[in-house]
């Protein structure tokens, strides 16, 4: 069991920052699409729902990847997409 949680550190880090990010930007989200585009709340919950519901596709898709493939590599992709939105995300605040 320790050996099979070594060899998914990297994963299961990169997926407590993924939701980490996730849980602090649904209140941003929710402020950002009521005061800045005036959308009613219940437009804005729906908005997130979707974005939910890809988020639940997203995960079950990564979790058939893992099962096919090794999860190391899964993690690797994880991780290049992290960077990718990070360098994306500085590249919109300049």
């Amino acid at each position: 069991m320790r050996k099979l949680i070594r060899q998914l550190w990297p994963l299961l880090m990169l997926g407590f920052l993924i939701n980490t990010a996730y849980s602090v930007m649904w209140p941003l989200t929710t402020i950002y699409l009521h005061n800045q585009l005036r959308l009613n709340l219940v437009v804005s919950g729906l908005i997130l729902a979707a974005y939910s519901g890809c988020n639940v596709l997203g995960g079950y898709l990564g979790g058939v990847l893992a099962d096919r493939y090794s999860a190391k590599r899964v993690g690797e992709v994880m991780l290049l997409g992290l960077l990718v939105d990070a360098a994306v995300a500085f590249s919109t605040m300049a």
